[in-house]
C-alpha cells in the first residue's frame, strides 16, 4: 500500500514527495528524467544500505535487458543535477563490486508535519507557470516496479485527464529531448573516473590530448638526448611517427584547435652548449614539414578561443625576471601581458586561455617556496591567485570547456604517498576537489576539449637492492626486488650496522620507514603514520633515528625509536630536507628554505635535545652530508662569487666556511651525495636512462668512476660505517600514459 511509503524524504536540503513524483530544493523543483526518479528512491528507500546494480536494474528496468553503462549514466545524472544545487552536501557512494549507497543523512516524515512541509514549498515557489508547471517539469508517476518493491500495489492516477496530460508531456520531453538545468562541470565531471592505459614506456617525457579527444601525443627521449614525436589514436594501438628523432629537447606539445596540427616548443642542441633559445614549431599530426613559428618561447603555447592568438611564457634570466607574451598569428605582433619578478617566476609546464577569453591561466612560484594557480585578465595583465592552497608544486591548467573550473596536478605536504594528484579548482572561487592521485605530473596533465577526459602519466620505478663490498664494489650482489614504487624521489637508505638497514618505502600506499637485512630478510615496517615519512638516518647506537615527517603539516626532522615508539618533533620550520648527524649523535645537521623571501635553502644545525637552531650557510645549500670524522660537510652549494649555480661543495662542519669545490653542477632531479670515508666522497650523476657512482677524493681534482649502469638508474645508495660496505638501489621507471574517463 501507498501509506507503506512515507510522506516525503527529506535530505541534504532536498525534499521529496515519493507518491507524488515530486522533488524540491528550497521552493525550486529539480527536474530528473523518470528512471534517474526511480533510481533515487530506491536509494533513499534503502539509504545507509548499499543498493546492488543487478536490484537497481531488475527493478527499474523490470522488462528490457539494459548495460550497466545505461545504470552508471542514471547515477552521474542524478549526482550532476543534484550536486549543483546543494554541493558536497549530498552523495551517492559507489561501493566497488557491490552497488550504490547514499551515505547523506535521510529523514522520513509523514502526516501534518509532511504536509506542511509541502505547503510551505508550494506556496513560496517562485514559478509563474505555477504548480501544474511542477507536474509537467519536475515531477513523475513512479514506476510500477519501483513503487510495487516499496508498497505493493500501484498507485493509480486520480484522473483520465491527469494521466492524459502526463502522456502528452512525455511525448513532447522526448521530441525535445530532456533539458534539465545547466550544472557547472567543476560540479558534476570526474566524481568517478574510468582508467584505462594507453602506452607504457619509460622515456615518454609529455603527453598531451587533441581537443576532439581521438588522439594523444607522447614526446619521447632517448639515451642519446634525441627527442621524437609520436601519436596514436585513443582506441587504436598503431603509432603515427609524428617527429623523427633529432638532438633537441622538446618542452612543450600543444594541438591545433581543430586537433590537425601539433604545436612544439623545442630547444635546440645540448643544454651544455651554452645558452639555449626555445622555438615554437608546428607540424601535420601525421608527419611533414616543419614550421618555425615563434622563437623565445620557454613554455607549451595557450590557443585563445579563436584560434588567432597564442600565450607562452618567456624566460629572462639576466633581468631575473619571466613573463606572459601573447602573439597574434595573423600578423606575428606581440605583447607582454604580465611580469614576474624572481624568485617569483611563471612555471613554464603550460598555459590555459579561458572560454569567455578573458582570463589566461597559468601557476607561479611564491616567495614562501609554494607554487599558486594564477589568472591573468587577458585586458589588463591584472594578475590573481585563484583558489589558493598550500602547493608544493602545481601545473599543467586546463580551462573546463564551460569556465567554471580548471584541471590541474598539484603535490603538497598532505600526500601520505608524496606523489602528484590531479585537481579540479572552481572559478572564481570555491572548494578544491582531487580527482585522484599517484601520478607523475611533470610529464603532462591534458584535458579534451569536451572535458570528460583527461590523459596523464602514472610512473613506476622497477628496482632492487644490491650489496658490494670494496675492493670489489662491481661484484655487487641483489639482495632485493622491490615491489613498483610510485614515489620516485631519492628517499633515503641508511645503515644500521654491516647488516641492518633503514630505507623508505610505500608498500602499503604512504611513505614510511622500514627496517631489513642484508641477508634478503623479509622487511619490517617501523613507521605507520597517515603522513609521509622518508631520509631515515639511525644513531651510532642503533636504536633511535632521525627522519623527515610531514605529520606537523609540513616537512620537519622527527626522532624515534627503532621500533617507530616515541616519536618526538626536533624542527618547526618549512620543507626541512637531507637530515645527517654529527658523529657524536648530538646535533643534527639538514637544509631548510631561509633569506628575505624565504626560498633558498641554507645549511643549518639543531640539538637533538630541540631548541633553536644554529644557521651555517647564508648561499643556496642541499643535500648536505657530515664527514665520518664529523669535520666536514659534504653539499651542493651556490658560491655567491660563481653564479653559475650549485656546485659539488666541502664546507667546514664548524662554522660553514668554503673548503673545496669542484665543477660538478646539481642535476634537477638532485642524486645523492655520499661519503665513502673521510677522504672520499661518493656522488652520482644520470643521463636519460643512465647513472654513474663518482668516488671524489679531497686531494683530488678529477673523479674515478666506482659504477657505470648505462640501461639503469642508481636511485639511492649508502656507505656502513663500520667496513665501507656499499648498498644501493638500481632499476628503471616504467612511464605509463593514462586516459581518465568522467563517468
Amino acid at each position: 500500500m501507498d501509506d507503506l511509503l512515507p510522506d516525503v524524504y527529506c535530505f541534504a536540503g532536498f525534499v521529496m514527495e515519493p507518491k507524488e513524483g515530486r522533488l524540491w530544493f528550497g521552493s525550486q523543483t529539480v527536474r530528473l528524467t523518470p528512471k534517474a526518479f526511480d533510481i533515487l528512491l530506491l536509494l533513499l528507500a534503502d539509504h545507509g544500505r548499499v543498493v546492488s546494480r543487478d536490484t537497481l536494474l531488475d527493478e527499474v528496468w523490470p522488462d528490457a535487458y539494459v548495460a550497466e553503462a545505461t545504470l552508471a549514466q542514471n547515477i552521474a545524472t542524478i549526482r550532476k543535477t543534484l550536486g549543483s544545487y546543494a554541493g558536497e552536501r549530498f552523495a551517492i557512494e559507489t561501493v566497488p563490486k557491490r552497488g550504490f549507497r547514499v551515505v547523506t543523512k535521510v529523514r522520513e516524515i509523514s502526516g501534518p508535519e509532511a504536509a506542511a512541509l509541502v505547503a510551505s514549498k508550494m506556496d513560496s515557489s517562485s514559478d509563474p507557470l505555477g504548480d501544474d508547471s511542477a507536474i509537467y517539469e519536475g515531477s513523475y508517476v513512479p514506476d510500477q516496479a519501483v513503487m510495487t518493491r516499496r508498497t505493493g500495489s500501484w498507485r493509480r492516477p486520480q484522473n483520465l485527464a491527469l494521466a492524459a496530460t502526463l502522456l502528452v508531456v512525455t511525448g513532447i520531453i522526448a521530441f525535445l529531448g530532456w533539458r534539465g538545468p545547466r550544472v557547472p562541470l567543476s560540479h558534476s565531471t570526474f566524481r568517478e573516473v574510468d582508467v584505462s592505459q594507453l602506452a607504457a614506456d619509460g622515456n615518454v617525457s609529455l603527453v598531451n590530448i587533441s581537443p576532439d579527444g581521438k588522439y594523444v601525443c607522447m614526446v619521447q627521449k632517448a639515451a642519446d638526448g634525441y627527442s621524437s614525436i609520436i601519436a596514436k589514436q585513443i582506441n587504436e594501438s598503431a603509432a603515427i611517427n609524428v617527429l623523427p628523432p633529432e638532438q633537441r629537447r622538446i618542452v612543450g606539445v600543444t594541438f591545433s584547435r581543430d586537433s590537425s596540427r601539433i604545436f612544439f616548443t623545442s630547444y635546440e642542441g645540448m643544454s651544455g652548449e651554452g645558452v639555449l633559445i626555445g622555438k615554437l614549431y608546428s607540424v601535420s599530426l601525421f608527419g611533414g614539414p616543419i614550421n618555425e613559428i615563434v622563437s623565445d618561447v620557454d613554455s607549451p603555447i595557450a590557443f585563445s578561443p579563436t584560434g588567432e592568438q597564442i600565450a607562452f611564457v618567456r624566460n629572462s634570466p639576466a633581468e631575473h625576471r619571466s613573463s606572459v607574451v601573447v602573439t597574434d598569428l595573423r600578423d606575428m605582433q606581440e605583447r607582454v601581458l604580465a611580469v614576474r619578478e624572481s624568485p617569483e617566476n611563471f612555471d613554464t609546464t603550460g598555459l590555459s586561455w579561458s572560454p569567455d577569453k578573458q582570463t589566461i591561466v597559468t601557476t607561479a612560484s611564491e616567495k614562501n617556496g609554494n607554487m599558486a594557480v594564477v589568472g591573468i585578465n587577458t585586458q589588463t595583465g591584472e594578475q590573481q591567485i585563484i583558489n589558493g592552497e598550500d602547493w608544493k608544486w602545481v601545473g599543467f591548467p586546463n580551462w573546463l570547456k564551460d569556465g567554471s573550473g580548471i584541471v590541474v596536478g598539484a603535490f603538497s605536504n598532505k600526500t601520505g604517498n608524496q606523489t602528484d594528484e590531479l585537481w579540479q579548482l572552481p572559478f572564481p572561487s570555491g572548494v578544491p576537489r582531487k580527482i585522484a592521485d599517484g601520478f607523475n605530473g611533470v610529464l603532462g596533465v591534458s584535458l579534451s576539449g569536451d572535458s570528460d577526459k583527461v590523459v596523464a602519466v602514472k610512473s613506476e620505478r622497477l628496482a632492487g637492492f644490491w650489496v658490494a663490498d670494496l675492493p670489489n664494489i662491481s661484484a655487487a650482489t641483489r639482495i632485493t626486488q622491490n615491489a613498483g614504487q610510485l614515489n620516485l624521489n631519492p628517499l633515503g637508505i641508511n645503515w644500521i650496522d654491516d647488516h641492518k638497514f633503514l630505507y623508505t618505502a610505500s608498500l602499503n600506499g604512504n611513505l614510511d620507514i622500514w627496517v631489513s637485512d642484508s641477508d634478503g630478510t623479509p622487511s619490517r615496517q617501523v613507521t605507520s603514520d597517515p603522513s609521509a615519512e622518508y631520509s631515515p638516518v639511525p644513531l651510532a647506537d642503533g636504536k633511535r633515528f632521525v627522519y623527515v615527517s610531514t605529520r606537523s603539516g609540513k616537512p620537519n626532522i622527527w626522532i624515534t625509536n627503532l621500533d617507530g615508539t616515541g616519536p618526538r618533533q626536533l624542527t618547526n620550520e618549512n620543507q626541512v630536507a637531507s637530515p645527517s648527524l654529527s658523529v657524536d649523535g648530538e646535533q643534527v645537521y639538514y637544509s631548510s628554505p631561509d633569506g628575505p623571501d624565504n626560498s633558498t635553502p641554507v645549511l643549518r644545525r639543531i640539538s637533538l635535545d630541540g631548541g633553536e637552531s644554529e644557521k651555517l650557510t647564508s648561499a643556496m645549500t642541499l643535500l648536505p652530508q657530515i664527514s665520518p670524522d664529523g669535520k666536514l660537510v659534504a653539499c651542493f652549494f651556490q658560491d655567491p662569487k660563481r653564479p653559475m649555480g650549485p656546485q659539488l661543495t666541502v664546507l667546514s662542519a664548524l662554522d660553514g666556511a668554503l673548503v673545496k669545490q669542484w665543477p660538478v653542477w646539481l642535476q634537477q632531479d638532485q642524486p645523492p651525495v655520499r661519503w665513502a670515508d673521510t677522504q672520499t666522497l661518493t656522488y652520482l650523476q644520470h643521463g636519460e636512462s643512465s647513472s654513474t657512482l663518482y668516488s671524489q677524493k679531497l686531494s683530488s681534482s678529477s673523479p674515478e668512476i666506482l659504477i657505470d649502469t648505462p640501461h639503469e638508474r642508481i636511485y639511492r645508495l649508502s656507505w656502513s660505517r663500520e667496513s665501507g660496505r656499499l648498498i644501493y638501489e638500481k632499476g628503471n621507471t616504467v612511464n605509463k600514459v593514462v586516459l581518465l574517463r568522467s563517468i
